[in-house]
């Protein structure tokens, strides 16, 4: 039995590897997560300053400084994840991932659902200016394969979130709260309880405190342990109706 290394009331962080965390979990209600991405994104990823080895603060000049992951790395463990999944699991992902999922679903899941997108108002460009950047995240989205009709509060709203990246983050890739928010308000209830087994920068587990839900959090970086710690402590609850994010004007956009 692998212990937490963080508790407080309706928060839970622990810090390993989730194929051996989550079968000894309880059951959760949902998964929001930003699984890692493929190997052929991991080898393109670089900052601005990635010629030089270092970026502005001096760090790596590589965008993703951790581990990639395989299809069937992805869907072992989707499948231990619906297993212990009540509603909804939804996550950015690299398409590569996704497409495989598309065909054949994890186990524990009904068949597939949507293919969200995340469009970006302010993506990194193309550094080498060789060819076009690329401006969006693809995002998964399945239903627990527990029977019953399937439910959401998003309405008629597309699977389409448009805003801008996360640029205060202490985390690499880490993910905007209005994206999270969003995500947590439209698919999930107060009181609820949500895994993210891919904790990153704590952004799930922040945004889940904010907002009145429960959360479970497990990395295998003790980084990424440590900032949603950190985060968790300084978020107090503060239900609130989260703004649509501002558009720039320079974006096209073909539905106006």
């Amino acid at each position: 039995m692998i212990e937490p290394v963080y508790t407080e009331a309706n928060h839970t962080v622990y810090h390993g590897d989730m194929c051996a965390i989550v079968p000894q979990l309880e059951m959760v209600d949902h998964c929001l997560t930003d699984l890692p991405f493929h190997e052929y994104t991991h080898r393109g990823a670089r900052t601005r300053s990635a010629n030089t080895g270092t970026d502005h603060d001096g760090t790596s000049g590589v965008l993703i400084d951790f581990a990639s992951i395989d299809d069937l790395q992805v869907r072992i463990c989707l499948g231990l994840i619906g297993m212990q999944l009540k509603r909804w699991f939804v996550a950015s992902m690299d398409w590569r991932h996704l497409r495989d999922l598309e065909e054949i679903p994890p186990i524990g899941f009904r068949k597939w659902l949507r293919h969200g997108s995340w469009l970006k108002t302010d993506p990194a460009p193309q550094f080498t200016g060789t060819e076009p950047g690329t401006g969006w995240e693809s995002i998964c989205i399945m239903h627990a394969d527990r029977g019953g009709h399937k439910r959401w509060n998003g309405g008629g709203h597309p699977a389409t979130y448009i805003g801008p990246t996360e640029k205060r983050g202490q985390y690499r890739t880490q993910k905007p709260e209005w994206l999270i928010g969003k995500w947590i308000v439209q698919f999930t209830d107060p009181g609820d309880l949500v895994l993210d087994p891919f904790c990153g920068g704590g952004t799930v587990a922040a945004m889940c405190k904010k907002l009145g839900r429960r959360s479970i959090s497990i990395d295998r970086s003790r980084r990424a342990v440590d900032l949603t710690i950190a985060r968790l402590q300084a978020t107090y609850e503060a239900p609130i109706v989260l703004p649509e994010p501002k558009r720039r004007q320079d974006v096209l956009d073909f539905a106006a």
